[in-house]
């Protein structure tokens, strides 16, 4: 009789509409933490957030996360080592890449070991996907998120799946869906104003060559352009550029084939890729990780080894804040601080260097390229033990002092 009582005080108060929105909304489940992209980021926060014993689920836009992605995927030892990353993963090692000016000889570095290995992009957006549902964390691919909204009880997501809308609820929310995420605008974040484009395709090559680099305003004006070989006979071809990315490919791949140096060639594939931080990179439960928040090296663009160093502290704090439950922004800031803390040095000298390499036209780099060759420039920075691969602000400095024609000359 009570039960009754309640349902007809409803239909008159609400109508049967709203009576089947507020059960559903009574009925929903609620996870502790929704993760937004599938890549190797947010794949990462979902397995560090899962292991705790939290219930975790990722929502990626990508239908199947065996695409092909506009990435190079060259990391360190050190990034190998650190995360434990499958050596099956390895396409190919290099211990050398050669830099090629606009007018001029090439300069190469070389160093004793290995460098840098490029591995199977999908197969490593699998592989660490494989780890999170290890973890207990689930995926739904095929989910474009839409809208987020928050309320005192937790943050909905609405997105589409099918052709359909459905939503889905949790305590707090990860956004790691890389550019191009219209989220943060939702959630009162003004996006990073520092971005610039990239495109890649697959070619093939010949099978001594190895990691190529080109600079200059006709191919990549401000940046670079790549070839870097994969498996036998192939390799990855890119550049990135602020415009015109695309005629500017088609350009630099013209050059290339003319040299004899590809041939075939694939459908490129373009991405943003976000050079700045946005206003902020936490809010009342939310956390920013990856491309979208900023953590890229700002010289290359690359984002994995960044990338992942900020996703374990961003499962570290989210499993601290869950289980005291406190969300809210003032309890994520510190997440924010520790990041920023490890990578803010290399991120404000990576966007200087970027910066100052990007008002340099062509006759400029040419003589400096020249200037560094007369001073062994890539063979002194090729012994210092204190440069890596990842870890570019101790180069720039190095390089900074050596090319300096008032410092002190030092000694070969």
């Amino acid at each position: 009789m009570k039960r009754l009582t309640i349902l007809v005080w409803l239909s008159l108060s609400y109508g049967a509409y709203d009576i089947i929105r507020l059960f559903k909304h009574m009925t929903t489940a609620i996870h502790d933490l929704l993760v937004v992209g599938a890549g190797p980021v947010g794949c990462r926060v979902a397995a560090g957030v899962a292991r705790a014993g939290r219930d975790v689920v990722i929502l990626e836009q990508k239908s199947t996360p065996d695409l092909p992605v506009c990435c190079t995927a060259l990391v360190s030892d050190e990034c190998l080592g650190h995360f434990g990353l499958a050596p099956g993963l390895i396409l190919r090692s290099f211990k050398a890449a050669t830099t090629f000016p606009p007018a001029g000889e090439a300069i190469s570095v070389n160093r004793d070991r290995v460098q840098a290995h490029v591995l199977d992009r999908p197969a490593l957006d699998q592989w660490l996907g494989r780890a999170a549902e290890e973890q207990g964390a689930s995926c739904l691919f095929g989910c474009r998120v839409s809208a987020l909204s928050r309320d005192d009880k937790g943050i909905t997501a609405g997105f589409i799946r099918d052709g359909r809308k459905d939503s889905m609820r949790a305590r707090a929310v990860v956004l790691a869906a890389g550019f191009g995420s219209s989220l943060l605008g939702e959630l009162g974040i003004k996006r990073a104003s520092d971005w610039t484009m990239g495109v890649q395709a697959e070619a093939g090559v010949a099978d001594e060559i190895g990691v190529e680099v080109y600079v200059g305003r006709a191919y990549a004006p401000g940046f670079f352009a790549w070839l870097v070989p994969t498996t036998a006979g192939r390799a990855h071809v890119g550049l990135m550029a602020n415009r015109r990315t695309k005629t500017h490919f088609e350009a630099y791949l013209a050059r290339l084939q003319k040299d004899g140096k590809v041939s075939d060639c694939t459908q490129p594939t373009f991405r943003g890729i976000t050079l700045a931080r946005p206003s902020r990179t936490y809010g009342d439960r939310l956390l920013v990780v990856g491309d979208l928040a900023g953590q890229v090296k700002p010289i290359t663009g690359g984002g994995l080894y960044f990338g992942l160093l900020c996703a374990d502290i961003a499962a570290r704090h989210l499993v601290s804040a869950l289980d005291k439950d406190s969300l809210s922004a003032r309890m994520l800031k510190a997440y924010e601080r520790e990041w920023y803390t490890l990578l803010g040095r290399e991120l404000r000298m990576g966007r200087w260097a970027r910066r100052a390499f990007g008002i340099l036209g062509d006759r400029q780099l040419s003589y400096l390229f020249g200037w560094a060759r007369r001073r062994a420039l890539a063979e002194r920075l090729a012994r210092d033990g204190g440069i890596g691969f990842d870890w570019h602000s101790a180069a720039i400095s190095r390089a900074g002092r050596l090319l300096n024609p008032f410092s002190r000359k030092e000694s070969a």
